[in-house]
């Protein structure tokens, strides 16, 4: 019994592959931000948004889906971790577009 819990503690649980590939893909389907990065944004690197553009065009998103409400505070955070920025009298998420901003 000792053995055991001496195992756990130097390597924590250790799911099979096959869980720990359930919860990867479960995250992935729960990621809004990726999603809506798939289906509502274009990627380059000349293209730019601003952030209150992007972030309406996310809440428009969400509420057309039926998503839960995501804060700002959460998805600007997951935001910087994909883009950079940059901040003049606003900030700008770099390498980032809007699909819609394409049909004009």
């Amino acid at each position: 019994m000792v053995r055991g819990c001496l195992d756990f503690q130097a390597q924590g649980l250790n799911p099979p592959a096959t869980v720990r590939e359930a919860t990867k893909a479960y995250q992935n389907e729960e990621d809004t931000v990726a999603l809506f990065i798939e289906e509502k944004c274009v990627l380059g690197e000349t293209l730019q948004v601003k952030a209150g553009t992007l972030f309406k065009a996310f809440q428009k998103f969400e509420l057309e889906m039926g998503l839960r409400r995501t804060t700002g505070k959460r998805f600007f955070k997951e935001i910087k971790t994909r883009f950079d920025q940059y901040k003049t009298n606003y900030v700008f998420f770099t390498g980032i577009g809007l699909l819609d901003d394409l049909d004009d």
